[in-house]
């Protein structure tokens, strides 16, 4: 949602207002904009299809691999850093 009657839309607390105070959305619009999402959500993310080398038969295979947050997050959290502490004792 960028603009209504051609007055930009600059913050969530502004598409807010006008999602809950304006009268002319309703359930045709609401059912439009979900449809628009949907179409622009499956444009952003993780590539589910990932290409690796087979190590038997040597050639590129692709597979569909499912990417959870909680499983990246974890990831995240358990691998170990990659910059060194420096420590001088005097």
């Amino acid at each position: 949602l960028r603009e209504v009657d051609g007055i930009p839309i600059e913050s969530l607390e502004h598409a807010l207002k006008f999602v809950t105070e304006d009268p002319r959305f309703d359930y045709s619009l609401s059912k439009k904009l979900k449809e628009t999402c949907d179409i622009v959500a499956d444009k952003f993310g993780v590539d589910e299809n990932v290409t690796l080398k087979n190590p038997v038969t040597n050639k590129k295979v692709t597979r569909r691999l499912q990417f959870r947050l909680y499983d990246i997050l974890k990831a995240i959290l358990v691998s170990e850093p990659d910059t060194y502490d420096v420590v001088i004792d005097s």
